[in-house]
């Protein structure tokens, strides 16, 4: 993390990420007229308002990755210390000139609420990251964890667990546990497509852990995630769980034996052939179409942005980055270039939004947000790819 290469490349991440916070506060850009004295004056006007468990979970999510870049990015002659400060600072300041400037945009409430949450978030995030940065000398030396020689593998991994995420927080109240069973239980069975979701994602983690340790120590480590994951999905995340989150686990915990008998090549190709299928399926199930075509939104990250003081739907964001990642990322292992493959799925998926203009206008909505995931993901591992 010292050099001046991978500093070069942390700031250019800072500056992507901060556009992304900009663009997920401001969107959809527009103006309202507003009338006041001076800048301090709008900044005075700041209260700490109402917020809800949602936002407080979201905007803290949100400026994780701002204070891990800035970890990365900042001087290193600054010192542990002072860079967790300055970071504090900077993403306090990014976050109140955001809340100020909510102030001429329609259906955006500023508050000094989020102001907090938002530095909150970046001072976790920073120590995350300085922590890492201490451990990197031995992790780079290790070959049972190759974590720094095998970033993309890595972020494959958190995509996947952070797409378990809840939109809110939920309360922790045992009471209500029981009371989900049951529901859950009592249900409809899930459908196919979304027990396959679950346990291709799965077998995809797998995959990674093979790449970021031995492979003795594969099958524990996604049985200890699986175990990890449901016990809080089916717990403190209760509402929130479905029985094709356990049936997915058990059937990769199932497969895996059998599938990782195949070598570097095979594996990829296979999982990547089911994944796109699943992708597929998903993109034009009930695969009803109509006549009349609708418009595709043509605005990356619209279907994604909320209208409130939250901005992106952080978990749904998520659940795409590490579908579409993964598609490129597994071809990548079976030995493809980084822009190609994410030219190659992004085409794929501009093909599925194309035919989603002609499903009911109730049912799916095509937008560019896909393929856009899909090439950034592709940028980001020509970045960040094996070291």
């Amino acid at each position: 993390m010292a050099d001046g290469a991978n500093t070069h490349t942390a700031r250019w991440l800072l500056a992507i990420l901060v556009l992304l916070v900009l663009y997920g506060s401001l969107y959809p850009f527009t103006l309202r007229p507003v009338e006041y004295e001076d800048l301090f004056d709008l900044v005075r006007r700041l209260t700490w308002g109402r917020t809800t468990r949602g936002d407080i979970f979201a905007n803290v999510l949100l400026y994780l990755p701002l204070g891990a870049a800035l970890a990365w990015a900042l001087p290193q002659r600054l010192g542990a210390t002072s860079r967790l400060a300055l970071a504090t600072l900077l993403g306090a300041a990014l976050s109140l000139s955001v809340e100020v400037a909510q102030y001429f945009m329609a259906w955006r409430v500023a508050t000094l609420s989020d102001v907090a949450t938002n530095t909150l978030g970046t001072f976790l995030g920073c120590a995350g990251g300085l922590a890492i940065a201490a451990a990197a000398r031995r992790l780079s030396a290790s070959d049972a964890f190759r974590l720094t020689r095998e970033p993309a593998s890595a972020a494959i991994v958190v995509l996947w667990l952070a797409s378990f995420l809840p939109p809110w927080l939920p309360p922790l109240d045992t009471t209500r546990w029981a009371e989900s069973w049951d529901a859950l239980l009592a249900g409809a069975a899930p459908p196919g497509h979304a027990i396959a979701v679950s346990a291709l994602g799965w077998l995809v983690v797998g995959l990674a852990l093979r790449a970021l340790t031995r492979p003795r120590y594969v099958y524990a480590a996604l049985a200890g995630l699986i175990a990890l994951v449901l016990a809080v999905r089916f717990t403190v995340l209760s509402r929130f769980a479905g029985l094709d989150d356990a049936l997915g686990a058990a059937a990769a915990l199932v497969l895996w034996p059998l599938l990782a008998r195949l070598d570097d090549r095979r594996l990829p190709s296979l999982l990547f052939l089911a994944l796109l299928a699943v992708v597929g399926w998903r993109a034009l199930e009930p695969f009803q179409f109509t006549l009349h075509a609708q418009a595709m939104n043509l605005v990356p990250f619209a279907d994604l942005i909320s209208r409130g003081s939250t901005g992106l739907n952080l978990p749904r964001f998520f659940e795409k980055a590490f579908a579409y990642g993964a598609l490129v990322w597994l071809l990548v292992r079976r030995d493809s270039g980084a822009l190609p493959a994410g030219l190659m799925v992004g085409a794929i998926l501009l093909a599925l939004e194309a035919l989603q203009m002609w499903t009911p206008r109730d049912g799916h909505v095509p937008s560019v947000t896909d393929p856009v995931i899909a090439l950034a993901a592709a940028l980001m591992l020509a970045t960040f790819g094996r070291r």
